[in-house]
């Protein structure tokens, strides 16, 4: 098996030094970086951060920066909000009669020296896959639906081949309705029953928010999943290294034993720079080796990673991925039309780009004329 890559992406003195500067004694970088890398602090919701690092360690940025940067910060934290104000009375609801958990951003926030440093775009909660059918009826039922832009070919897939499907409503409200943590194949030892039973009702809605150790692997495991471009999405990082600052390392190590994430999450933390790396933590995750590395290795060559249809289903556990191959074999005539509407013959399209991904699987290259 070739080695892995390491996941955390080529950054900018700048974004480092943001994301970094609370876990580690970083010298702040050169003022004339600022301008070129607002783009990039906005993009990864790191504006708020940025700005109280700027006036908590007096740095002479140019004032034009400052509020670009004092500009994105407010409308990420009008957009919360927003968000909390439409999304949160949907969950009072649904707390009333189905068991359910706050994973990810909005079970984050408080951990932040500001919730305000911790924007988030959509309210992901986490039921039993029992519970999935009935919760996605009733929510529908309030209004959700998912946008065309995001459904499957087939309905089945939404609980047999994802994790999640993504609610949306017309006055925008937004919930993310999982039943399993992704990647499902990584995480399908986080049981939604257990996460449920630690979660603590928190905040002004008493709304059940994940317990921190819980939430430590599902962010972990968003590096690898994360929309299916490991490790691109830096508040992930950042939520990670929060959330190791604060949890007791003996706990850490023995969850990881009991989940059996400890290689994966050694590889993970192995993966970020020398300066934040938490070395204690990794010289007591003892497996060398992530769990799952022959899908791991199929779905990157070198330190490229690809999604594709082809290497979806490494994620999956074997009769799902099964499921899933038998059902992108011939995809629905709508579903294809969806994807190729240019072409004359859209299944021969969709194979086309398929014959392709086996070529950047086998040899590295894509042969699909549709690249």
């Amino acid at each position: 098996m070739r080695d892995l890559p390491p996941l955390f992406p080529q950054i900018g003195p700048i974004t480092r030094y943001v994301l970094f500067a609370d876990f580690a004694d970083l010298p702040p970088p050169p003022i004339s970086s600022w301008d070129g890398e607002v783009n990039i602090l906005a993009e990864h919701r790191l504006a708020a951060t940025a700005l109280r690092l700027i006036h908590q360690n007096s740095l002479p940025v140019r004032r034009d920066t400052v509020r670009s940067l004092s500009a994105i910060t407010l409308d990420w934290s009008l957009m919360t909000t927003a968000l909390t104000e439409r999304t949160t009375p949907f969950l009072e609801l649904l707390r009333q009669r189905s068991h359910f958990a706050l994973i990810k951003g909005a079970g984050l926030a408080h951990f932040y020296p500001n919730p305000v440093e911790r924007p988030y775009t959509d309210y992901d909660i986490l039921v039993h896959p029992s519970a999935f059918s009935d919760t996605l009826s009733y929510l529908s039922a309030q209004g959700f639906f998912e946008r065309e832009s995001t459904r499957p070919p087939w309905p089945a897939f939404t609980r047999f081949c994802r994790e999640a499907i993504n609610l949306v409503t017309d006055t925008g409200a937004r919930i993310d309705l999982h039943h399993h943590i992704p990647p499902w194949i990584w995480g399908q030892h986080l049981d939604p029953s257990t996460i449920a039973a630690h979660a603590t009702p928190t905040g002004p809605h008493a709304l059940p928010v994940v317990a921190p150790l819980d939430n430590y692997f599902i962010a972990a495991l968003h590096i690898l999943s994360d929309n299916d471009a490991p490790g691109k999405t830096l508040r992930a990082w950042r939520d990670v290294l929060t959330l190791t600052q604060r949890l007791d390392t003996q706990d850490i190590v023995s969850t990881a034993s009991r989940l059996q994430l400890t290689g994966i999450l050694r590889w993970i933390l192995s993966s970020l720079p020398a300066y934040v790396r938490p070395n204690l933590l990794i010289s007591c995750l003892e497996e060398p080796r992530p769990e799952h590395p022959y899908r791991l290795a199929m779905r990157f060559r070198g330190n490229t990673f690809r999604s594709s249809p082809l290497t979806y289903p490494t994620r999956l556990p074997f009769s799902n991925a099964l499921y899933y191959a038998l059902g992108m074999t011939l995809p629905p005539t709508p579903y294809l039309r969806s994807r190729y509407p240019d072409a004359r013959h859209p299944l021969a399209a969709w194979w086309s780009d398929a014959l392709g991904d086996v070529s950047w699987q086998v040899f590295g290259h894509s042969s699909s004329p549709t690249d």
